[in-house]
């Protein structure tokens, strides 16, 4: 599958996003007692972080072939 940094980009924003929504959504619900929910919503959102930074790195690789 092949990407430009541009469509690399727009994934990065997705993924920021998502983390987030699970983030804020995770604390909301264990401020309201929903421990399992809450807590399973905070690991998604560290997992996104790291697919954000991976998605970071693939992105810059790309824009330097581009730009060669």
């Amino acid at each position: 599958m092949h990407h430009t940094s541009r469509g690399w980009q727009n994934i990065l924003h997705l993924t920021g996003t998502l983390y987030s929504v699970m983030t804020i959504g995770g604390a909301v619900l264990i401020g309201s007692q929903n421990y399992a929910i809450g807590i399973t919503m905070m690991i998604v959102g560290a997992l996104a972080t790291r697919l954000t930074s991976e998605i970071d790195y693939r992105k810059w690789t790309q824009l330097f072939k581009e730009q060669k």
